[in-house]
C-alpha cells in the first residue's frame, strides 16, 4: 500500500500590499507624506501585485492563501475607503488565493464604519490600524470600533505605520 502524503495548506498571516498610486519612486516633497522611495523598486512592484506573478510568489513559498493587507500609512477616511476599493479590486482575479484586512483610519469611529463598510460588502476578514507615536487607542470613539470587531468576530491588527517623511530625517 503507497503512502501518498497531501500537502501541508500554508496560509501566510501577513502580506503587505501597497496601492499602485501611491507607491512613490522618488523623495516626496511633502513631510506628510510616507517615504515609500525607501523601499527597492523590485520589491515596490511586488507589493503593488495581486495578480500572476504575486500566485507565481506563493506557489515558489508554498503558500496555498494569504491574508493581505495595504501598508499601514496615515490617510483619512475617504482615502482608506479608495484604497480597501482598489485592494478588493486587484484581489479579485485570484479571491480563493487572497483574504484582506482593511486599511481603517486612525480615529476610532471612522475605523468603526470603515471596518463596516469592508467586512459587509466586501467580506474581508479583519482591519489593521496604522500605529504612530502618540496614538491612543483607548479614548473616544475606539470602544465602537472595538465592539463593533467583536460583534462581526474579526480581528483588529495594529502595525506601526509607515515612517512620514518629517519622521526619517
Amino acid at each position: 500500500m503507497a503512502n501518498t502524503t497531501t500537502p501541508a495548506t500554508l496560509v501566510a498571516t501577513l502580506e503587505s500590499h501597497l496601492t499602485p498610486t501611491l507607491a512613490f519612486t522618488s523623495p516626496t516633497t511633502s513631510p506628510s507624506q510616507p517615504v515609500l522611495h525607501l523601499i527597492p523598486p523590485a520589491t515596490l512592484t511586488r507589493l503593488r501585485n495581486l495578480g500572476s506573478g504575486r500566485v507565481k510568489d506563493m506557489h515558489m513559498l508554498g503558500h496555498s492563501r494569504q491574508i493581505i493587507s495595504h501598508i499601514p500609512v496615515a490617510a483619512p477616511p475617504h482615502t482608506c475607503g479608495k484604497f480597501n476599493d482598489a485592494m478588493h479590486a486587484a484581489m479579485m482575479t485570484n479571491a480563493d488565493k487572497f483574504a484582506a484586512l482593511a486599511l481603517l483610519p486612525v480615529n476610532g469611529t471612522e475605523a468603526a464604519k470603515e471596518l463596516a463598510r469592508c467586512v459587509s460588502k466586501y467580506r474581508f476578514v479583519g482591519g489593521v490600524i496604522g500605529l504612530n507615536r502618540g496614538l491612543r487607542i483607548d479614548g473616544e470613539g475606539w470602544e465602537q470600533l472595538w465592539g463593533l470587531a467583536e460583534r462581526l468576530r474579526v480581528p483588529l491588527m495594529c502595525r506601526e505605520m509607515w515612517p512620514l517623511a518629517f519622521e526619517a530625517c
